[in-house]
């Protein structure tokens, strides 16, 4: 399973990416896969890979939305995959998107109405920095 790491420095002091790559440092054995780190301002977020679908492989977390200014990280499985992908593709199957891009698009179309919509075990970390706010959501179990 892997691993995320987020760093919010509250006075507005920016985050080093070294910060973040030391709090990574000690989630090796969450992910064999490497890691990556997004910064900007006072945050920071890592993601310790570890690749448990063919969809996810290559894919390097945190993601930037430049276009949107956010961060993303997602953790998990989407066991409602049709049925998200009918929604947010006008019933596209293309099953090859992975499932953090699928988190993603639900989360652009839907904002935080879209943690109740996904199905399955999963972390989402979202740093809207064009609204100046971060959100963490989890799956109900």
């Amino acid at each position: 399973m892997s691993a995320i790491v987020c760093v919010f420095n509250r006075g507005g002091a920016p985050v080093n990416e070294d910060e973040v790559q030391l709090l990574l440092e000690r989630l090796d054995h969450h992910g064999p896969d490497g890691r990556g780190v997004q910064t900007g301002g006072p945050l920071g977020i890592g993601f310790q890979h570890f690749w448990t679908t063919p969809e996810e492989v290559s894919v390097i977390q945190p993601i930037h939305d430049r276009a949107n200014d956010i961060l993303f990280a997602f953790e998990g499985r989407i066991d409602n995959r049709d049925e998200l992908m009918g929604e947010l593709r006008r019933g596209s199957n293309d099953n090859t998107i992975s499932d953090v891009h699928l988190a993603i698009n639900a989360y652009k179309k839907w904002g935080e109405a879209a943690f109740s919509r996904i199905v399955g075990p999963f972390v989402f970390v979202v740093a809207d920095t064009s609204r100046q706010k971060i959100t963490i959501a989890r799956d109900a179990l």
